[in-house]
């Protein structure tokens, strides 16, 4: 049996009801009163900007140029201190205007960082994860994520397999978490499929900073070998080629340059093979001497000689002479070696001061 409602009642469900939406209008009306001021305020600060002379003049040298790269210093720098007291609301709507194009976007980004501004998170996340946005403009997005300390760790950690900006995304989150970048590095060379991509691009590079900083024998040459793989599956196109080639450059080991001593497609880089690899040829220099070892370490130098090898090799060749007395080949080789890394000695003791 249904028991009807008493006129006193269906009063206090009504008062009760109007109650609620007081309250629930004094809870939402004001804030949206204050977005709204909040983006007319905006509005008005970004139209201003950009009726001011020195602000236009400073838009259109960074406008006029193709690329970031390529944007006079000065300028960057002079934009960066020109919004120095600006809102982050005021930068947000400056880098999401339709009168800015990705170079000025990506400068904006820049004073940003420069200016240790908290842009909002919406804002950033918008760039940083639009694969559509243009790729230099979501690179400095990304660069500006970094300066931020730890808040945006998660954010890079989406893009580290991104097609466009994984590579960078890999390095900068190295820079956060070493650990988790050289596991995310060793699962992407373990998932190698015959695709050069940007995270395998990413991966070999925390890998050549790994090996650098602390590897074994057998670790090093099985990148070597990995990496020779590579070279086989890419053997046309000369720049992915020199790429990882240059990555194996960089590790200071006895297997990679051993390697790359004598890689015809390596030839135009010997002369930076000496220097990257320094640690590896002064070992080998201050070592009981081995024919092999010897003769890469040598070859090395004569093909990049610095005056840091001076010290090393002169006293190899005096603490072994009866060994080059029984290699002349080798003596001739350190003889020239020695001579060219004289030279650059006597260079640097005329030039060095001034550099």
């Amino acid at each position: 049996m249904k028991v009807k409602k008493s006129n006193g009642q269906r009063r206090g469900i009504l008062i009760t009801f109007l109650f609620l939406c007081v309250i629930l209008m004094i809870f939402t009306i004001p804030p949206l009163i204050r977005s709204v001021k909040q983006n007319d305020v905006v509005s008005s600060e970004v139209a201003k900007l950009y009726q001011e002379d020195d602000f236009k003049s400073l838009v259109q040298q960074v406008q006029s140029k193709p690329s970031l790269q390529e944007v006079d210093l000065d300028a960057c720098e002079a934009l960066a201190n020109r919004l120095r007291d600006a809102d982050p609301q005021v930068f947000a709507a400056l880098i999401q205007s339709k009168d800015s194009n990705p170079v000025l976007q990506q400068a904006l980004i820049s004073a940003a960082s420069y200016n240790h501004v908290s842009l909002p998170e919406d804002v950033v996340e918008d760039i940083l994860l639009d694969t559509n946005a243009n790729t230099d403009t979501r690179i400095e997005m990304l660069f500006y994520c970094s300066d931020q300390g730890e808040k945006y760790s998660d954010r890079i950690e989406k893009v580290l397999s991104d097609e466009e900006i994984g590579f960078y995304a890999i390095r900068e989150y190295y820079g956060k978490n070493p650990r988790a970048a050289t596991a995310f590095a060793d699962n992407t060379l373990q998932d190698y499929n015959g695709t050069y991509s940007q995270q395998l691009q990413g991966a070999l590079w925390v890998k050549t900073q790994t090996l650098t900083a602390s590897s074994s024998e057998k670790e090093r040459q099985e990148f070597v070998s990995f990496c020779d793989r590579l070279i086989e599956d890419n053997a046309e196109n000369q720049t992915t080629k020199k790429l990882i080639l240059n990555y194996l450059g960089t590790i200071d080991s006895w297997e990679s340059l051993h390697y790359l001593i004598d890689n015809k497609d390596y030839v135009e880089f010997l002369p930076l093979l000496a220097d990257a690899n320094s640690k590896t040829i002064c070992g080998i220099l201050e070592e009981e001497p081995d024919a092999q070892r010897l003769e890469v370490a040598l070859r090395a130098i004569t093909y990049g000689a610095k005056a840091h090898f001076h010290e090393a090799l002169s006293s190899n060749m005096n603490n072994h002479a009866a060994f080059y007395a029984n290699h002349p080949d080798l003596q001739s080789l350190a003889e020239q070696a020695l001579s060219l890394v004289q030279e650059e000695v006597q260079w640097m003791q005329k030039y060095g001061s001034q550099q």
